[in-house]
């Protein structure tokens, strides 16, 4: 008896709660099939309690009441959407809330000169963890990919601290940074059981030997990585130790960093072996043609001169097809920057000294470096370069010094920055230059400095690239011009 009392008790409540749940439906339904009129009648703005069948009969005066109001005003406000259509029609393309270097023309139509950045891999030590490090190789990074620089170079600048004058730094750098020690072990213990342990984690041969942290190819190997395209990074980069912390870097978002649905004339791809459609067609890569990975759905075949070779796994740059029916071609990564003006990434290259960095130019083996810029708190004033440069006429200065102007034109620009003990430590302590710290400037076509009244003692490495990038480059480029 009281079961089926308790049956009879809930069965109204049930259907209480279910008639609140069909008159919310029915609510939310009447919403979306009112028409957006903008009319502020309180009947339409009242009837949520309406069922589905009354929302189209309330909704079907409004129409009425819309050209009685118009007709009241002597003059009716412009639609927004005829003075916006002329200023959409332009970007129909483009994705506003993903900015795209497709949105903004290139200034120039082509840009024929270079400039490269010699930094060396030791500013990579006054960082003070690997997190803090992985951030300075992808501010260094950023920085260049903004100003549109075409190589980066990572110097050795020497061992400017002997283990003699400062025996605890010469430790702490050499032997156990980028090295693990398990919480039992002594602090004097030998280090091959730290190898062992890096080994494992999937590092390179190279560091597996030495045992220790190397700052040069840290830098050199996350630059290069930064600069690559997502979807090539897992197919030219293998797990390593010094890409640990890859999420913590900020994407460079350069333009040859295409999305899938991304349309360029070129794109960045890496050769593979001839899938097997194509085999089965009878369409595979002979001997004037490859097959592309371009971050697209399938490999696409592209061609090569008649007598180029390509192994797998090699990154080339493709000029992309006018249709799907024929393929591309392989062509130099500089033919978009000298034909389009477009920045296309930069390359890295590691150098045993500082000296290797000035003679070993990949643009121009004959010529090389034709324009040479080193950097110094002690230098001369950037603005009075500026000066002398735009008006090609050497600048007297009060002191007596005499500045004199960069060359009329060049190809191939190279800014090099110092280390934590600066840039004339680092030419002093190279055999192959012979030149001290006080002569370090005759090594070079223009001797500045890029922070004049600075208001620190100092200025880090990563922060001189930004300012003298930002500087130097209007300068560099009216030269350029005023070469044409």
């Amino acid at each position: 008896m009281a079961d089926a009392t308790a049956s009879t008790s809930a069965s109204p409540a049930a259907a209480v709660g279910g008639g609140r749940k069909r008159a919310r439906k029915a609510r939310k339904r009447s919403k979306k099939n009112k028409p957006a009129t903008g009319s502020n009648n309180p009947n339409e703005s009242g009837s949520d309690s309406s069922s589905e069948d009354e929302a189209p009969s309330k909704a079907a005066p409004t129409p009425k009441a819309t050209p009685s109001k118009a007709s009241a005003n002597p003059a009716p406000a412009p639609k927004p959407s005829s003075s916006a259509a002329p200023a959409s029609q332009g970007l129909s393309q483009v994705n506003l809330h993903k900015p795209s270097f497709i949105t903004r023309a290139p200034t120039t139509s082509a840009r024929k000169f270079t400039i490269s950045v010699a930094i060396p891999g030791s500013i990579v030590l006054n960082a003070q963890s690997p997190e803090l490090q992985s951030r300075l190789a992808a501010h260094i990074a950023r920085a260049c990919a903004i100003f549109n620089v075409d190589e980066i170079v990572v110097f050795n600048e020497g061992e400017l601290r002997s283990e003699t004058s400062d025996p605890y730094q010469h430790r702490h750098n050499q032997q156990h940074r980028g090295t693990k020690r398990r919480y039992n072990e002594p602090q004097n213990a030998k280090t091959q059981q730290g190898e062992g342990e890096v080994q494992e984690g999937g590092e390179g041969e190279e560091e597996g030997k030495g045992g220790g942290f190397e700052p040069h190819t840290f830098l050199a190997r996350v630059l290069q990585y930064l600069e690559t395209p997502q979807y090539l990074r897992k197919a030219l980069f293998p797990m390593h130790r010094d890409l640990r912390l890859a999420g913590l870097m900020p994407p460079l978002d350069c333009p040859h960093h295409l999305r899938f649905e991304d349309e360029s004339e070129y794109r960045e791809g890496v050769t593979v072996d001839t899938p097997h459609w194509a085999r089965n067609r009878g369409a595979g890569g002979g001997g004037n043609s490859v097959y592309v990975n371009i971050g697209l759905r399938d490999p696409i075949e592209a061609s090569l001169p008649t007598t180029a070779k390509l192994e797998s796994g090699v990154r080339v740059t493709v000029r992309m097809p006018i249709n799907t029916y024929e393929p591309g071609s392989i062509v130099s990564p500089r033919e978009p920057v000298e034909r389009l003006g477009w920045y296309w990434g930069y390359s890295v290259r590691l150098a045993s000294s500082l000296s290797s960095v000035l003679t070993s130019c990949p643009f121009s083996s004959s010529s090389g470096y034709d324009l040479v810029i080193g950097t110094s708190e002690r230098g001369v004033s950037l603005a009075d370069l500026a000066i002398a440069t735009s008006a090609q006429t050497p600048v007297a200065l009060p002191s007596g010094e005499t500045i004199q102007p960069l060359p009329s034109s060049f190809n191939h620009a190279l800014v090099v920055f110092g280390g934590l003990s600066g840039l004339e430590v680092a030419v002093e302590q190279d055999e192959g230059i012979k030149l001290d710290r006080h002569t370090a400037k005759d090594l070079f076509d223009a001797w500045v400095n890029v922070v004049e009244n600075q208001g620190s003692r100092t200025v880090r490495t990563e922060e001189a690239i930004m300012i003298a990038l930002a500087r130097l480059k209007p300068i560099l480029e009216g030269v350029a011009e005023n070469k044409k």
